[in-house]
């Protein structure tokens, strides 16, 4: 149960090629996130809460612009449909004139 559930916030489910691109784009954004906050800790004078922000928030924010992105290539992909299915409609009106 447990696994499942961090499987989900892993990984996006969606059954569209670019989905997988845009998957794998989110978890290396994440890491580097995580490693630059972690770097930034260390090795530089940043404020402590920005690095914090970058190790804590950033992935959540990535996490809402990938889904973002997914959900404009599903209205994309839906927009298609409509305009496939309203094509072939006209054909049929004219077709029957």
């Amino acid at each position: 149960m447990a696994g499942e559930n961090m499987k989900n916030i892993l990984i996006i489910n969606d059954n569209f090629i670019l989905a997988k691109v845009i998957n794998v784009i989110y978890i290396l954004a994440v890491v580097c996130s995580i490693v630059f906050g972690v770097y930034a800790i260390f090795a530089t004078d940043f404020i402590l809460v920005v690095c914090l922000f970058f190790i804590f928030a950033m992935p959540f924010i990535i996490r809402l612009f990938a889904e973002m992105f997914i959900v404009l290539l599903s209205i994309y992909k839906k927009m298609q449909l409509i305009s496939e299915l309203k094509a072939k409609k006209l054909q049929r009106e004219k077709a029957g004139e």
